[in-house]
């Protein structure tokens, strides 16, 4: 995990009220880059500083359609999250030691279909479909 997540998790946890349910909106969406993310911003930069360098227009137009890719795709995924319900319910019972599944339900009231995956914290991956106007409950592990 990189250093400053835990910082930002802990600043993130203390900025937000504990609700039953959680409608995404723009001040509840954080998007934050991967490593192919930096990746891909690491080398639109030195592409754009060859094309400054060399003076090479071809360049600077690729330069800029990575950071359009970019910027699209910052756009799309924050149109998939926003206006989604967020709840977690609880599970059954477990003994010490075993794993703990809860369900979180997700409420769809936009007339689009949409899909998503979450990760938890240890690194389990779920995805799930929501139909348009439709709600899903996608069952997570806790260790």
């Amino acid at each position: 995990m990189w250093p400053f997540r835990e910082r930002l998790r802990r600043w993130w946890w203390s900025r937000l009220p504990l609700e039953d349910v959680c409608e995404l909106s723009q001040r509840r969406i954080y998007l934050l880059p991967t490593r192919f993310g930096l990746l891909l911003i690491a080398a639109a930069l030195a592409v754009w500083l060859g094309a400054l360098n060399y003076q090479v227009s071809l360049a600077y137009a690729l330069a800029f359609w990575i950071a359009g890719l970019l910027l699209v795709a910052v756009l799309m995924a924050y149109r998939q999250l926003a206006g989604l319900r967020v709840s977690a319910e609880g599970g059954a019972a477990v003994f010490a030691g075993e794993d703990a599944r809860f369900f979180l339900r997700l409420e769809n009231p936009s007339p689009a279909g949409r899909r998503v995956r979450v990760s938890t914290a240890g690194g389990e991956r779920v995805e799930g479909a929501l139909e348009a106007v439709g709600e899903a409950r996608l069952a997570l592990a806790w260790h």
